[in-house]
């Protein structure tokens, strides 16, 4: 597969890596009314980069102009919601993304370097391509588009494995949080009491803590005795 060897698309910019979260939000805070330029103070909530980056975007995707004005599209996403706005997404990513249609390129098939290869030869590098290509999957995942299972398996299994790391982290706090069986080892991992126990767990830990005291004052009776020898 050779992806379509250009830097740039239609507006003369390369693929932009603002957050998904940040342009689908400013989207929907349009809805209300869409302003006749959008520019900087229309983005205040936004830090400085952010506003950049969000910006070029918009730019990259044909939603404004080259001094800001809105562009068709922007209001028909502004003003959609659940199918529509899918389809109006579909639109957008098929105008702007057009090296990721190009003949040869299968993107319900390609693999996860094909994918990288497709936004170098548009002269992205780095951590940005990284950025401009996690955008493109979630606006493509947002759209309801078919993507290659070679894509998104990586992210399904660090997922999962996040979520069984996160899960074994709160299993193994719950056992430490219950007092050991027969007082063994009071010393070194003595539970903190919890109210919240049932009847027979606070009185396993009071007879436990009752054996801890026990030994800790014939320890020092100990002690004192041989000190006195």
């Amino acid at each position: 597969m050779k992806p379509a060897k250009s830097s740039t698309n239609r507006s003369g910019q390369s693929p932009p890596y603002v957050a998904h979260k940040t342009l689908i939000n400013f989207i929907n805070g349009l809805q209300g009314t869409v302003p006749t330029r959008i520019d900087r103070s229309t983005m205040s909530s936004l830090s400085g980069g952010a506003q950049g980056r969000l910006l070029a975007a918009l730019r990259y995707f044909d939603l404004i102009d080259f001094d800001g004005r809105p562009k068709e599209l922007l209001f028909a996403l502004a003003a959609s919601e659940g199918g529509e706005r899918q389809r109006g997404l579909r639109e957008l990513i098929r105008g702007s993304y057009y090296f990721m249609f190009a003949d040869g390129f299968d993107l319900t098939r390609a693999s996860k370097q094909e994918l990288q290869e497709a936004f170098l030869a548009q002269g992205m590098r780095g951590e940005n391509s990284k950025k401009a290509i996690s955008l493109f999957l979630a606006l493509a995942r947002t759209s309801g588009l078919k993507l290659s299972p070679h894509i998104t398996l990586r992210h399904k299994r660090s997922a999962d494995r996040r979520n069984d790391l996160l899960k074994s982290g709160r299993s193994k706090s719950k056992t430490a949080s219950m007092p050991t069986t027969g007082c063994s080892d009071p010393l070194f991992g003595f539970p903190t009491f919890d109210p919240a126990w049932s009847e027979s767990t606070k009185t396993s830990w009071f007879e436990c803590f009752r054996e801890f005291i026990r030994h800790t004052r014939e320890a020092r009776t100990f002690m004192t005795r041989e000190k006195v020898v």
